[in-house]
């Protein structure tokens, strides 16, 4: 069976639709490299190495955008049902 390196597998992912957030750690550094990742569909990339510190930063912002993206879907899906699906004709917040 072939090997994939990370960035085919990154772009596998995203073409089918998955959106999990990605934050690369890899050992190049250049911003060819970081570009490459990022575009490839990272939600972040810290090359090595690096402080721990500024990973677990890293982290907490993904959690922090996935928590916000989250809220927003649903408040936009709130605000979107159609009346007639909840067996009334007003337009009513639900």
């Amino acid at each position: 069976m072939p090997k994939m390196n990370v960035i085919t597998v990154l772009k596998k992912f995203r073409a089918a639709g998955d959106q999990i957030p990605v934050l690369m750690l890899a050992a190049k550094s250049e911003i060819e490299d970081r570009m490459q990742g990022l575009d490839s569909g990272a939600n972040n990339y810290l090359p090595k190495p690096f402080d721990t510190r500024e990973l677990l930063a890293r982290i907490r912002s993904i959690t922090r955008t996935k928590a916000i993206l989250q809220r927003t879907a649903l408040q936009t899906q709130a605000r979107t049902v159609h009346p007639s699906f909840l067996g009334n004709k007003d337009s009513r917040r639900c």
